[in-house]
């Protein structure tokens, strides 16, 4: 509101400075006396000041209005979507199967091979578009042909070449390369990831 009252004070006083600027500089070029600015500036205030006052309060309220009628609208990043399921065939059988039950996805060419608690299966797909299936943050690449699910590591160690042997709730061992790890390393320390016991 006190942005809205400043901007008609302003607006009017400019108004009210200009027209007696004006025509004192249009007066002195027509005619041999000029009207004052003083004089022209008094009578502008003493007959004009209210209707002035009214004419810019209404421009304000109007823009404010339409300001507060469509507000702008920030722009929203959509957080993206990740599969939850994923629809696997066996024995000419087709089931969901929850992706929160893969413990690894390891690269079969032509297919990936999901492996689960359930059992394993055959994906007609390549690990990289897996991947952009999966939650970043649980399903992570520790391997050119190996994917892990984060929530299934108990541990991992060092083979001192800067590769490392992660021990997988399975009781299975799965190598990491050491141009994976520091993204392995980083998701340890997240909420989202709960190591086996």
């Amino acid at each position: 509101m006190s942005i809205i009252i400043g901007s008609i004070i302003l607006a009017s006083a400019i108004h009210f400075l200009l027209f007696p600027l004006i025509v004192n500089l249009v007066s002195a070029q027509f005619f041999s006396h000029t009207y004052g600015f003083s004089r022209t500036l008094s009578y502008a205030l003493s007959e004009h000041l209210y209707a002035g006052l009214a004419i810019y309060s209404l421009v304000a309220v109007y823009h404010y209005s339409r300001m507060v009628a469509t507000p702008a609208v920030p722009e929203t990043l959509e957080s993206p979507t990740y599969a939850k399921t994923i629809s696997v065939s066996l024995a000419n059988e087709t089931s969901l199967l929850n992706v929160s039950e893969i413990q690894t996805i390891e690269a079969a060419s032509p297919y990936v091979k999901l492996i689960t608690s359930k059992g394993n299966f055959l994906q007609s797909e390549t690990l990289k578009s897996m991947a952009e299936k999966l939650n970043p943050s649980v399903f992570v690449r520790v391997h050119k042909s190996t994917i892990i699910n984060m929530n299934e590591v108990v541990s991992y160690k060092s083979r001192l070449n800067g590769d490392y042997d992660i021990t997988l709730s399975n009781g299975s061992s799965t190598r990491m390369s050491r141009n994976y790890s520091q993204t392995f390393k980083a998701l340890l320390n997240t909420p989202q990831v709960s190591l086996k016991n």
